[in-house]
């Protein structure tokens, strides 16, 4: 009592410990208050260390770049209890963010952490650094809170501004997974850093002018040191799959996926238009970034489980994916809302990308939901903008190039997702073919375990007559391995006979290769020949052979410009995804002097817009193509009552890619039927020197075998059915999307 007769309150040291012991109640959240508090104080990373931390008594370092306190700051904010700065001024100065920190207490999640807290702390302006070191035990009951001092010094700056709070003494022990727990207790507040490092290489973003906020979490022990959770390590990696687009300085755009699940590492060629035919050049993009992180969710096949990654965190990126997936935007190093916000489909990813999937059939899910993706835009030129934003600040003004960015990205999550499908269809098969093969595998030793079980059950059966029964069956197992072994040797045989086929196949590519390379030097004097002949020779009937030699020349054109394609797409190995429309007019156009010369009448019809089969080497769609054509030219010529006609017929019905290829030739026979495509069967007649085009149709017997073979090694099938109203032949192909 004073002499004013007034009591003011009096503060017992022992509240310290109720406000970090018991109002603190978890680890974690006490580390997530000190990470806000970074946050709050302008930081762009913080990197929290655990050093010796598998055992009671190590230590947490929490490291931040934000502007750090000086003495004002330390005494009035840091060190007064529930402290209202947070109250009055509720956005951060620089960044003007909105502060995650408001009772005031956050500072005294460190006595809840460990018994010892010493802090380091400089802002820019700052010649020295100032040192604060609180031992919590000082804080005992039955002491006046203000009696207990804390002694503070200024000491050499270790970095230009930041604050770093070590932690001692710790009170309980911290393993990988107790930091991985605290991690994704705080990712709320992480925003992903940048795609690439050009805004770093461009000074565009500096380092104390990025609006973003990282989180790294590393723990060593016995002086190793290993990050323990970061953004990529933590969600990203765990990714089926990988997408990035970028235009480069030249203004030509493209796409990668890759995954390793998946077996994919491609890149396709985006085109600024539609021509599918054609590749084209953006107008005003370049130097655009895009990446995108895809995930596949209740199919838990698909990921590897382990100590790495836990079905727990499984489900905590489940979690997060309903908060903060889909495409965000980056300009210039900061980020541009609301692209990428809940519930923001700015590229009609959930909208006209999914309604594709599902008229394509394609067997994944691809929406916002399964992307956390990331478009970065260097826009800075001239000391003009390409892209603006709007007067508040919301958006990009939708001008030309923003429209032609939005196109851009499209087009590449569309790719990815075609290429990811058609992936995933291949896993598939590929799976189906290792389990029939193990089943072959084990049927071979099921058989003799199974004799092995009726000798010792005869053994065991008291039968007086067993003895007689073991000698039958070891007498009959002998037998048994020797027919299995007869049907080995068969297959055995069969497969040398098949390698054989083969090496001719492989010297009759190199003898067409050889000649292709070497006939190519007389285009040019055949051309010049015939020029000289129409100029010079004037008489009618000169001048029709003359037609005539012109027409043939362009056929014999029409062939070897077919094998140089095929010798030129045999040089590389990689398989893509095969445009049918493209794959089928690119033929056409190669055996469009053929056919006319030939009288033939060829129809295409595409049933649907997208037709792209899984991925295949495009030599082999030439192969399919051209046996397909010469196998019907041969029919049609035998049957020359009227004019030849070929229709190819495409559609796509549920996963798969049907091809019809008809002729109006003489057909194949009943009995016929089903020797058509094995090796070496051909209904051609022996060639004909001397005869008319019509009698020189010979054929190795081949062709169709190699087709069957190329369309089963993708599960895929080749079958006659009944043709359409006019023609009497229809092979159909059907192939996985």
């Amino acid at each position: 009592m004073d002499s004013k007769n007034t009591i003011s309150f009096s503060v017992d040291a022992g509240i310290i410990n109720r406000l970090g012991l018991e109002l603190v109640g978890r680890s974690e959240t006490a580390v997530s208050e000190l990470i806000k508090n970074s946050y709050d104080a302008d930081a762009t990373n913080v990197e929290v260390s655990f050093e010796n931390t598998n055992t009671i008594g190590g230590t947490i370092i929490i490291d931040d770049n934000g502007e750090g306190m000086n003495l004002e700051s330390l005494k009035n904010g840091f060190m007064r209890l529930s402290s209202t700065d947070k109250i009055h001024n509720p956005i951060s100065k620089k960044f003007s963010r909105k502060k995650a920190g408001k009772k005031g207490i956050g500072r005294f999640s460190t006595q809840r952490l460990g018994q010892r807290l010493i802090i380091i702390t400089k802002q820019a302006k700052m010649t020295e650094a100032l040192k604060l070191i609180i031992e919590w035990n000082d804080y005992t009951i039955d002491c006046n809170l203000e009696s207990v001092s804390n002694k503070f010094e200024y000491v050499l700056p270790i970095k230009n501004k930041g604050t770093r709070l070590i932690i001692e003494n710790l009170r309980e022990a911290w393993g990988a997974v107790e930091i991985r727990r605290v991690y994704r207790y705080v990712s709320d507040l992480l925003q992903p850093n940048y795609i690439s490092d050009r805004t770093g290489n461009l000074n565009i973003a500096k380092t104390d002018a990025e609006n973003f906020f990282s989180v790294c979490f590393k723990q060593t022990n016995a002086g190793k040191s290993e990050i323990i959770a970061e953004p990529t390590k933590m969600v990203f990696d765990k990714a089926i799959a990988t997408i990035e687009g970028y235009v480069d300085s030249h203004k030509d755009g493209y796409c990668s996926v890759f995954s390793k699940k998946f077996d994919l590492d491609d890149i396709i060629p985006i085109s600024a238009n539609d021509n599918e035919n054609s590749l084209s050049k953006f107008i005003e993009l370049k130097d655009i970034h895009f990446k995108a992180y895809y995930f596949i969710y209740n199919r838990k096949d698909y990921y590897d489980f382990d100590s790495n990654f836990t079905q727990l965190e499984y489900k905590g990126i489940q979690k997060m994916a309903s908060e903060s997936s889909g495409i965000r935007l980056y300009r210039n190093g900061f980020r541009v809302l609301p692209y990428g916000e809940k519930g923001n489909d700015w590229l009609n990813i959930d909208g006209n990308l999914s309604k594709k999937r599902y008229e394509s059939g394609l067997n994944i899910p691809f929406n916002n939901n399964n992307l956390f993706g990331f478009v970065e835009i260097i826009d800075q030129s001239n000391g003009e903008f390409i892209f603006d934003e709007t007067a508040n600040r919301e958006g990009l003004i939708e001008n030309l190039a923003f429209k032609e960015l939005n196109t851009f990205l499209f087009k590449v999550l569309r790719a990815a997702m075609f290429r990811i499908a058609s992936a995933e269809e291949l896993l598939k098969a590929k799976r189906k073919r290792e389990e029939r093969l193990k089943k072959q595998k084990n049927a071979g030793f099921q058989y003799i375990k199974n004799k092995i079980k009726e000798v010792q059950k005869k053994i065991e059966n008291s039968d007086p007559d067993r003895e007689e029964h073991i000698t039958l069956l070891l007498d009959s197992l002998p037998q048994d391995l020797d027919n299995r072994e007869k049907e080995i040797k068969k297959e055995a045989e069969a497969k040398i006979e098949e390698l054989g086929m083969l090496r001719v196949l492989a010297g009759t590519g190199l003898v067409i290769g050889e000649f292709v390379h070497e006939i190519e030097q007389f285009d040019t004097i055949f051309q010049s020949k015939i020029k000289y002949l129409k100029k010079n020779i004037k008489s009618d009937l000169s001048s029709q052979k003359i037609k005539e030699l012109e027409k043939s020349f362009k056929s014999y054109q029409s062939y070897t410009g077919y094998f140089r394609t095929s010798m030129s797409q045999n040089v590389k190995r990689n398989i893509v995804p095969i445009n049918m429309k493209k794959a089928i007019n690119d033929f056409l156009k190669q055996i469009e002097n053929n056919s006319r010369s030939s009288s033939l009448e060829i129809k295409k019809e595409y049933l649907k817009k997208n037709l792209i089969t899984c991925p295949m080497h495009p030599s082999e769609w030439l192969s399919i193509l051209f046996n397909l054509y010469t196998n019907s030219k041969k029919a049609i010529h035998r049957n020359s009552t009227h004019r030849g006609k070929i229709l190819i017929k495409v559609n796509q019905k549920n996963n798969k890619i049907i091809l019809q290829f008809q002729d109006n030739g003489d057909g194949i026979p009943e009995d016929m039927k089903n020797r058509i495509f094995a090796p070496f069967f051909t209904t051609a007649n022996p060639i004909n020197q001397g005869g008319k085009e019509a009698d020189n149709t010979s054929g190795t017997g081949l062709g169709l075998y190699i087709v069957k073979n190329i369309v089963n090694s993708y599960n895929g099938s080749i079958v006659l059915d009944d043709p359409d109203k006019n023609y009497n032949t229809n092979f159909v192909i059907t192939l996985p999307i």
